[in-house]
């Protein structure tokens, strides 16, 4: 989820709000780690663990 400063609720911007695994590309199913871009701080990395992949989401 997202959290915009000074909400009072998250918006879901990948999953599903009900936290069910799953596999399309914004679905997680055991995500295991989490990293900003190192160089230009753009993009989150998360390592889904159990679809074997890492996903990229854009931050802008």
């Amino acid at each position: 989820q997202r959290w915009d400063i000074n909400a009072t609720a998250g918006v879901t911007v990948a999953g599903d709000p009900a936290g069910s695994p799953g596999v399309t590309p914004t679905e997680l199913n055991g995500p295991f780690a989490i990293t900003l871009d190192p160089i230009n701080e753009e993009f989150l990395y998360v390592s889904d663990f159990n679809n074997n992949r890492i996903l990229q989401f854009p931050l802008t």
